[in-house]
């Protein structure tokens, strides 16, 4: 039973991979629809990029959010972390409001519309990392959906542990970066 789960799971991720590969190949050569580069600051002096607990995200960490939105209808969202902790996993999602001063200002996880009954991580923007020796990490989002007008998420929220995939919940939040999407 435990080899036909890991031939089910290795199934299942090499067909991710040549699913994944044509739209990662797309964002080697393609300008971002959204580049976001910022500082994470103390409350007391951040604007668009808060930590909220400088042992988990310390300030002048950085975040880099890009987004593109392919001509079939599909998004891309890479979330690149420098200076945080190493060999540490951290949660990291869409959410559906800018960042405040108030962790919980950024409000919930944004989610595509009219996704309701699919796998939660596919309803969601999901960037989860884990760090290397240096602290630094990157993590691609790719949906099949597109992001409409008008209903956007506006910011990333890093959380303290990594997302549970049957709640999507992560942990505290530890640092938000307010992103144009």
């Amino acid at each position: 039973m435990a080899a036909r789960h890991r031939a089910f799971a290795l199934a299942a991720v090499i067909c991710s991979v040549l699913v994944a590969a044509p739209a990662v190949a797309a964002m080697r050569s393609a300008t971002p629809d959204v580049s976001t580069h910022r500082a994470f600051q103390p409350v007391s002096s951040a604007t668009t990029a808060f930590t909220y607990d400088e042992s988990g995200v310390p300030q002048g960490a950085t975040a880099s959010v890009e987004a593109f939105y392919f001509g079939d209808g599909s998004t891309a969202v890479t979330l690149e972390l420098r200076g945080l902790a190493p060999f540490r996993t951290y949660g990291a999602h869409a959410h559906v409001g800018a960042c405040t001063a108030a962790p919980a200002g950024a409000g919930g996880h944004w989610h595509f519309p009219g996704t309701d009954g699919s796998v939660l991580e596919q309803r969601e923007i999901w960037l989860d990392v884990t760090t290397d020796e240096q602290g630094y990490a990157k993590s691609v989002a790719l949906r099949g959906d597109s992001i409409p007008d008008g209903d956007r998420p506006m910011s990333v929220v890093v959380h303290a542990l990594p997302t549970d995939p049957s709640s999507g919940l992560a942990g505290g939040r530890l640092a938000c970066v307010t992103v144009a999407f």
